[in-house]
């Protein structure tokens, strides 16, 4: 749940930096939302390790402000991200932990490939795309399904029964995704792009002016011209 603050931690940001003023819909979605994942987890207790949990959330926060102003390729700036943290975190356990000790079979080796293509590299690809042109409130708010989809798959593959508290939660997080998404369509299109360039407007030449160059009629006398006979 705390790994998860990041739609919280990322609203008044995004509105200082970036003039992404929060949205109705994506305050009450995400409150709401926090408020049913609150309900999954406190039945079971907080456990330990919230600074960490913290302390995570807060560095994407930081990565997805940052990547708003990365202009290169998705694809580079994804590589270089897993290739340079992986080589820390590898740097780190071998230090920590002593060399690895792996069982190359099957199960490891599709479960690996899993993880690191369809789980890690694909799904950074998708988040570094979506930051450079939707709004990071509301983008930030979709996050709080994954504890949703974690219970989920845990009930179809572990077999394992969220309960009443968790059922609750997980439905209450639900609405909230649906309010959201009304909101956001209903919600009128802003000035501003997510770049911040503001979206061209018209001048009152332009708006009364024909092809070539002169005054509308509709708009005062003019005397046109008269064209050359070829």
């Amino acid at each position: 749940m705390l790994a998860n603050a990041q739609p919280i931690l990322i609203l008044l940001p995004a509105w200082w930096l970036y003039r992404e003023r929060p949205t109705p819909a994506a305050i009450a979605a995400i409150g709401l939302g926090f408020t049913g994942l609150l309900i999954i987890v406190l039945p079971s207790g907080l456990g330990t390790g919230a600074w960490l949990s913290l302390t995570s959330a807060a560095a994407i926060t930081a990565g997805t402000l940052i990547g708003r102003i990365v202009h290169a390729d998705v694809r580079i700036v994804a590589a270089a991200q897993l290739l340079i943290g992986g080589a820390i975190l590898a740097g780190t356990a071998a230090v920590t932990e002593g060399p690895p000790t792996i069982d190359w079979n099957i199960r490891f080796i599709l479960t690996l490939l899993f993880l690191s293509l369809v789980g890690t590299a694909a799904t950074t690809v998708a988040w570094f795309t979506e930051i450079g042109r939707a709004r990071l409130d509301l983008l930030a708010a979709w996050t709080l399904l994954v504890p949703v989809f974690g219970i989920l798959l845990s009930l179809l593959i572990l077999r394992e029964d969220p309960g009443l508290w968790g059922w609750i939660g997980t439905v209450i997080v639900l609405i909230a995704m649906a309010l959201l998404a009304i909101g956001s369509r209903r919600s009128e299109p802003s000035a501003v792009t997510a770049t911040g360039n503001r979206a061209p407007r018209a001048s009152a030449d332009h708006a009364t002016s024909d092809p070539d160059g002169l005054p509308d009629e509709n708009h005062g006398p003019r005397s046109r011209p008269e064209r050359k006979q070829r």
